[in-house]
């Protein structure tokens, strides 16, 4: 549950073996968009994620009293590797790890772009996406908000202040990405 600002996620009964691709967004009744650091879980594992959530005026009675609720979707295995069953009619994910980034922008940001191709997608998908990382990206803005989708892919511009590729290795910026095609 949430305390103030710290809230864990637990895989247990998942069953997985490997660090899973996991993206959340928060719903609520008011105010939670205001907050930072939903799409930027911390020491994800087979066992669970940790997220640190904040808010100005972020307390749990506020939380309960808006109805917070954490909703998060996890997968298991490489990228790209086709439909899952119980899904839309198709569903693909993937990560750009730390390595794939680009510089742009000076000294504030970053993209990667990720490909769609192996999906096949007939349309436009519907993407969603999260920042992992070990340290600050709860800060960065952008890891929820693919430019230019379409059925082959997507790009993402990521940006903190200082950022570079350089930082995103050492803190282990990865971004995960589920898209759907209903």
């Amino acid at each position: 549950g949430i305390n103030a600002e710290y809230m864990g996620v637990s895989f247990a009964g998942c069953g997985f073996e490997q660090t899973p691709t996991i993206v959340a967004s928060m719903q609520g009744g008011s105010s939670h968009w205001q907050n930072t650091g939903i799409d930027a879980p911390y020491n994800v594992s087979p066992d669970g994620a940790t997220y640190y959530i904040h808010q100005e005026t972020l307390r749990t009675d506020r939380a309960t009293q808006h109805d917070y609720v954490l909703r998060w979707v996890a997968f298991e295995g490489s990228n790209n590797d086709g439909a899952i069953e119980g899904a839309p009619s198709k569903m693909c994910f993937g990560t750009i790890t730390s390595d794939l980034w680009v510089n742009y922008s000076g000294s504030y940001g970053i993209y990667g772009d990720a490909s769609f191709a192996d999906c096949g997608f007939s349309s436009t998908p519907i993407v969603v996406s999260s920042l992992t990382g070990n340290t600050s990206h709860w800060q960065a803005k952008g890891m929820n908000a693919p430019y230019d989708p379409s059925a082959d892919g997507a790009r993402w511009y990521i940006s903190q202040d200082p950022l570079r590729t350089d930082t995103a290795v050492t803190r282990e910026y990865e971004l995960h990405w589920v898209a759907f095609e209903f």
